[in-house]
């Protein structure tokens, strides 16, 4: 058991830290200064669809 703690504590010792590459920060874009346009939701007309019929005779 001592002997095989030794040999990892030997092993640990010709490891490497893992250096952690800093990436640039997330920047949020500007602002736009024109106002986008607020979506409106227009009723669906099923009225439309009195013509067609179910397709069966």
């Amino acid at each position: 058991m001592h002997r095989e703690k030794v040999a990892r504590r030997e092993i640990g010792a010709f490891t490497v830290a893992k250096r952690v590459s800093r990436s640039h920060k997330i920047v949020p874009p500007a602002k736009n200064k024109e106002a986008k346009i607020k979506y409106s939701r227009t009723p669906i007309s099923f009225s439309s669809l009195d013509s067609l019929g179910h397709g069966v005779k």
